[in-house]
């Protein structure tokens, strides 16, 4: 599954997207990875492309923050999922993310299977 699925990372650390987006090439099978550094570059992506299937999306952006821009991802690509992948949580965020239209938040220090499996669509919708 994972193969096939079209995922973009969202990450303004650069070697955090980078490496990650090696480890799920290499260890999962991720084929079509792209990543970006801020949201308002996926929203100029989006204009020309059909949108991925995951984004995995950061909550402290530069610009516009990952809870804000939950909202207008899905209004430029209703079909794709959003799952909030960060270091920070709080209910709040995670609260405000959901609400806004992301499927799943998830912090960084859960283990990579679990986060591929969210990815994937084999996880709950809600967890921390």
């Amino acid at each position: 599954m994972a193969g096939r699925l079209k995922l973009w990372l969202v990450d303004d650390n650069d070697e955090f997207r980078h490496a990650f987006a090696v480890l799920l090439k290499r260890w999962f099978g991720f084929e079509y990875i792209r990543h970006f550094g801020s949201a308002e570059t996926v929203f100029e992506e989006l204009v020309n492309d059909s949108g991925p299937d995951v984004v995995l999306l950061d909550l402290k952006l530069p610009g516009m923050n990952g809870v804000d821009a939950v909202s207008v991802i899905k209004a430029k690509s209703p079909a794709t999922r959003i799952i909030m992948f960060t270091t920070y949580f709080d209910v709040a965020s995670a609260t405000q993310a959901l609400a806004a239209g992301a499927s799943a938040f998830l912090t960084k220090n859960r283990p990579y299977e679990e986060v591929v499996a969210a990815v994937c669509g084999d996880r709950p919708e809600f967890e921390w």
